[in-house]
């Protein structure tokens, strides 16, 4: 994989120690959202036995939840995984799986807003359900857009810790300078 040189273009605050520019916090919801299907009932049964969730909590969070989201889940559960595998000594499904992560994420939106639609649609649906499916859609829609057109994200998916005990070369590194040792 490329690993561009973004530093010219966000600040040091922006870079993990592996000096690759961290994800945003909109693209990591935006994967847990894309994800929901999949993530959900862990993050349900944790929420329930470990704080207490209330069956308020619960309703809110199996709105959220249909089994047709599951369809829209199965790509971006991968990206969720690579996210948490994204060191030097990843696989190279991992880097694979994180270099197409734009396209995993614009279809995994796409394939959710068009099952929300057909849900729209063809099911009949009590006003809490038809909010919740509208609220969906329209998260999806941004996401989608957030995805293709924001150039933080394109560079993030650009970007990989280079695998040093695969020939790579280490990351650009300016810890010498700081030392005072010349």
């Amino acid at each position: 994989m490329l690993h561009r040189d973004t530093r010219v273009l966000y600040p040091e605050s922006c870079y993990d120690h592996d000096l690759c520019l961290k994800p945003p916090l909109l693209l990591w919801i935006g994967i847990l959202f894309l994800s929901r299907a999949l993530a959900l009932p862990p993050a349900m049964g944790l929420a329930h036995f470990i704080a207490g969730a209330d069956a308020n909590v619960s309703a809110v969070m199996r709105s959220l939840w249909r089994p047709d989201t599951l369809i829209s889940s199965i790509p971006a559960a991968p990206l969720l995984y690579a996210f948490f595998r994204r060191i030097p000594t990843a696989s190279r499904a991992v880097r694979w799986i994180w270099a197409h992560g734009r396209v995993i994420l614009a279809v995994a939106a796409g394939t959710d807003i068009v099952l929300s639609a057909i849900q729209l649609y063809a099911v009949p649906q009590n006003d809490g359900e038809l909010f919740s499916t509208v609220c969906a859609i329209t998260i999806d829609a941004f996401l989608l857009l957030y995805v293709l057109a924001a150039r933080r994200v394109r560079d993030v998916f650009l970007d990989f810790p280079l695998d040093v005990k695969a020939g790579g070369e280490q990351p650009f590194d300016l810890s010498h300078l700081m030392d005072g040792d010349d």
